[in-house]
């Protein structure tokens, strides 16, 4: 810059700048960043009102505020030229040699001016580091709003994003710029006049992301930002003045209503209600739900073992009573804690998913996109750890009374039926109403069918099913027991074969386990800053988390075809809600995905190889892509590669080990655990009651790559197993039948057996008939160690697609519509029915409990069906 520029040289820069060739350039401000010494800053030049205005040229915390820019610290960085060479560039005539004005504008923190007025000297300055993406923020703000002056005509700073995400918006944008000039290049062709780089060329036909490593760069700036104390200030800062604004006490006056005191049929445990004069352990102290982000976070916080324990209710003292009974705990190792209960983050980082910038904390006006948030930023460690007994649902290793909640029959003694003395109604049973049927499709039909009124057009008709029961002798019936499902939550996975492990990432579009199996996991909440802050831990509150809100992908299959293990591995401390939606995100993102295999699953299959499998198995995950793809194409297709059973406990010490290796890289994957499960094998463990053979033997004979007793003990995780209970007609004369199951009856043996009130789903459109599925009450269930029961009709089978249980219609706009796909819905629907109507359809009811109490109430199950089937 020492030498003035020639005529040539101004051409060329006003051509790089698209200036107007033609016409002349309206004198205004111009906004230059500058490097001097290895620091950028901000220059605003404003020829028309002779000032010059600099941004960020200090980073000291002594030369915070605005004052007039020193004249030889203007000259030491070439302000005097930039001032008369502006005015060359932009052609513009009759300017001064030098502004009149010069302000220097300087500011004591990166990413919040407002921070330093009430922090005062707790802040840090400026780094020296962030100054490219403070610069970036800087320009935009100005360009978007122009030098901003407040009431008295001073120069305000402008609003500044935290530049940890400053660079991330950087990085995003200028790949996606890039990649668009690389095709407008290619798209142009000869007509370009410059060609790029071969380098550039080169890392553009790669992949530019992959190329950079961007997705590194974007986990190492989210876990910056996450770690940064200066910017955890700001957040907590702006979460309490948020609170402030919205009126704390009225919000949670508002909650309290919304969620008041649990009176159910649990009889939840204590969870936010303060102290009780029986100084129950189970009580969140009040510091911890002292706001309403905090109560929500802390809602049915408890601890697992509470000083005074209940016994189950009754309902109203129908259900079985029971005495109390005291959670058993594991034995404890005193030198090493199960998991990392005193690091990571706090009660308190978990409430803030929002970053500083944006519309979620600063006004930007220029932030296009404020909610997106990279995977790094979601997905990521939030606190939550394991305790020894976190599998287990039950409190001990035996059930107490499991054979007695097993097909209670209640009171046969209550009525049956209603009597209502209504005269307006008759009784019908199916075949009356099918033999006064007017004719199909007109209105007289529909009020038959539809409305539900005889043909006079004014008495009600009362459907009866039991009008048409049909008398079955001992003989024309069979009963059958099976086990169907199998679920077995691990910290330490076993097996007696070999394990085939995924080795690509799971491209699913819902989770492997996405709605609630009803198996569960005790998570122990983070610790709180208070309890950080003093050097302990006095708060071990845990929630009760279902397996399907637990962030989680696939890991391995054990055995061969439809009969087939799952394996899936969870990620408890990733577990959070979706901001957006409000729900929970178990859904991985193939990043987050891509780096547990590369750097964890990777390493340890290759620990246990030895040199001659070694060349079947060391790829990479591109390699491994290319390897599965088809046409040049990637597949999606799973690949697998087989772990011998001896090698697998080896394996698991090397991934937690890796993990625990490098926190700072791999402490959103720890506590990670496994989940084996089964579905769907009713027919390789399926008996005839009567016949010899017994469904947990034929489990132990056909899947015998897992170690059966070693699931089943306590301290080895948690061993869920259904047992499935069959009622299937076999008249002599092969009439078509159907069973129903009785509602009323059906609930009393409910209620007897201290079940919640769960789904009751009706067949059809009766009202006493259908069937019923229901959780038990959470303190009777672990004493009885049953959890899960489900009563049905085998009459959804024909239209039964999912094997998770859903039939799947068409969505509520067609119907409304009569669309082409409302009416091959339909066709379908039908041409099911009239493939249905000379079968017989059984009924089927399913009990969940633990391996052990499953194994005992199966002895006398055969004799509970007999009897339940009167």
């Amino acid at each position: 810059m020492e030498n003035d520029p020639e005529e040539e040289e101004l051409e060329h820069m006003r051509r790089q700048l698209c200036l107007p060739t033609d016409g002349v350039i309206k004198v205004q401000q111009v906004v230059v960043v500058v490097h001097h010494i290895d620091h950028y800053f901000v220059v605003v030049a404003d020829h028309t009102e002779n000032a010059m205005y600099v941004f960020g040229r200090h980073v000291g915390k002594d030369l915070a505020g605005v004052y007039l820019q020193d004249d030889d610290d203007w000259r030491s960085w070439k302000g005097d030229l930039l001032w008369v060479r502006l005015a060359k560039l932009f052609q513009w005539e009759g300017c001064s040699l030098a502004p009149n004005l010069m302000l220097s504008v300087n500011w004591s923190q990166v990413g919040d001016q407002l921070l330093a007025l009430i922090l005062a000297d707790k802040v840090h300055g400026q780094n020296g580091l962030d100054c490219g993406a403070v610069v970036c923020s800087v320009t935009k703000a100005i360009l978007t709003d122009g030098v901003e002056f407040d009431q008295e005509g001073m120069v305000v700073a402008p609003t500044i994003e935290c530049s940890h995400y400053g660079r991330l918006r950087l990085l995003n944008e200028n790949i996606q710029n890039l990649q668009r000039c690389h095709h407008l290049y290619e798209t142009l062709g000869s007509d370009m006049f410059v060609v790029p780089e071969e380098s550039a060329s080169y890392a553009m036909s790669v992949g530019l992301e992959g190329f950079i490593r961007a997705d590194t760069i974007r986990k190492r700036l989210a876990t910056a930002r996450d770690r940064c104390t200066v910017c955890k200030r700001v957040r907590q800062m702006k979460v309490a003045e948020q609170e402030v604004e919205d009126g704390t006490e009225e919000q949670e006056d508002k909650w309290e209503q919304q969620n008041p005191k649990s009176d159910s049929e649990d009889g939840e445990l204590e969870c936010i209600e303060g102290p009780r004069n029986d100084c129950s352990l189970a009580v969140v102290p009040p510091y911890l739900t002292q706001n309403k982000k905090k109560k929500k976070l802390m809602e049915k916080a408890r601890r697992r073992v509470p000083v005074k324990i209940r016994a189950p209710t009754t309902k109203r003292g129908k259900a079985i009573p029971m005495k109390p009974q005291r959670f058993q705990m594991l034995p404890r190792n005193k030198r090493h804690d199960f998991d990392d209960y005193y690091g990571g983050p706090t009660l308190e980082d978990m409430m803030e998913l929002q970053r500083p910038g944006g519309l979620e904390a600063y006004p930007n006006s220029w932030d296009v996109a404020p909610t997106i948030r990279s995977p790094w930023e979601l997905f990521k460690n939030y606190g939550f750890t394991l305790e020894p007994e976190f599998a287990l649902m039950f409190n001990r290793q035996e059930p107490l009374m499991a054979k007695e909640h097993l097909l209670p029959i209640g009171d046969l003694n209550s009525p049956t039926v209603e009597e209502d003395d209504n005269d307006d109604w008759e009784g019908l049973g199916m075949e009356e109403m099918l033999a006064m049927a007017p004719t199909e499709g007109s209105s007289d039909s529909m009020n038959v069918f539809v409305r539900g009124v005889m043909p006079d057009g004014e008495t009600l008709i009362k459907f009866d099913p039991a009008r048409d029961a049909y008398p079955l002798r001992l003989d024309e019936y069979i009963l059958s027991l099976d086990i169907d499902t199998i679920i077995w939550v691990t910290y330490k996975l076993r097996v007696l074969t070999e394990i085939s492990v995924h080795v690509l990432p799971y491209t699913g579009a819902k989770p492997p386990i996405w709605k609630n199996n009803h198996a569960y996991a005790e998570v122990l909440m983070p610790q709180s800053d208070r309890d950080k802050d003093m050097g302990g831990r006095t708060e071990w509150f845990s929630n009760r988390k279902s397996l399907s809100a637990i962030p989680h992908i696939h890991f391995a299959k054990v055995g061969q075809g439809s009969g087939s293990f799952n394996v899936h591995v969870m990620f408890p401390r990733m577990m959070h809600k979706n901001p957006i939606s409000g729900r929970s995100a178990t859904l991985i993102p193939v990043e987050i995905q891509s780096l547990w295999f590369t750097d964890i699953v990777y390493p340890a299959i290759l620990a246990g190889e030895n040199p001659s499998t070694v060349s079947y198995k060391d790829y990479t995950l591109t390699e491994w892509r290319w390897k599965t793809s088809i046409n040049d194409r990637f597949s999606g297709k799973d690949k697998l590669v087989v772990v011998q059973g001896g090698y697998l406990t080896r394996m698991q010490e090397v991934m937690r080990d890796i993990v625990d290796s490098d926190p700072d890289e791999y402490d959103r994957y720890g506590s990670f655990f496994f989940v084996m499960d089964c579905r769907g094998i009713k027919d390789s463990t399926n008996i005839v009651v009567g016949h010899e053979g017994d469904p947990y033997e034929e489990l132990c004979r056909k899947f015998p790559a897992c170690d059966w007793e070693y699931m089943e003990k306590r301290q080895n995780g948690q061993l869920l197993m259904d047992l499935g209970m069959g009622f299937h007609p076999n008249p002599v004369d092969k009439t078509p039948l159907v069973f129903l199951w009785d509602l009323m009856r059906v609930n009393e043996s409910y209620d007897t057996a201290g079940m919640n009130a769960g789904k009751v789903h009706h067949a059809g459109m009766m009202g006493r008939y259908g069937g019923r599925q229901s959780e038990m009450e959470q303190k009777r269930q672990a004493i009885v160690q049953l959890c899960f029961r489900s009563t049905y009709s085998l009459i959804y089978q024909p239209f039964r697609k999912s094997q998770a249980g859903e039939i799947n219609m068409c969505e509520d706009i067609d119907a409304y519509e009569v669309n082409s796909t409302y009416r091959n819905n339909l066709e379908s629907h039908i041409m099911m029915m009239r493939g249905s109507l000379r079968k017989s359809f059984g009924a089927r009811e399913e009990m969940r409990g633990s391996g052990t109490s499953i194994r005992q109430v199966m002895q006398d199950a055969a004799a509970l069906v007999s009897v339940f089937k009167k």
